[in-house]
């Protein structure tokens, strides 16, 4: 779970650097990144586990991103 929030943060302040450089669609170009992030796990979600601890895991992840 940290490592998840901390690429979260590492992509929200980039999107946040850039875009006081006055790049355009900076903060767009991070939100797709976040995005596609959010697509993997989600796609995780679907997929057979071992144990349910590691589902409960994956899950926890995806709630945790969506908030």
């Amino acid at each position: 779970m940290l490592g998840i929030q901390i690429l979260w943060t590492l992509k929200v302040n980039e999107g946040l650097e850039k875009l006081s450089k006055n790049e355009k669609n900076a903060m767009e170009s991070k939100r797709k990144e976040v995005s596609e992030m959010m697509s993997t796990l989600t796609a995780m979600c679907l997929e057979e586990f071992t144990s349910s601890v590691e589902r409960l895991k994956t899950e926890t992840l995806v709630t945790i991103m969506v908030h």
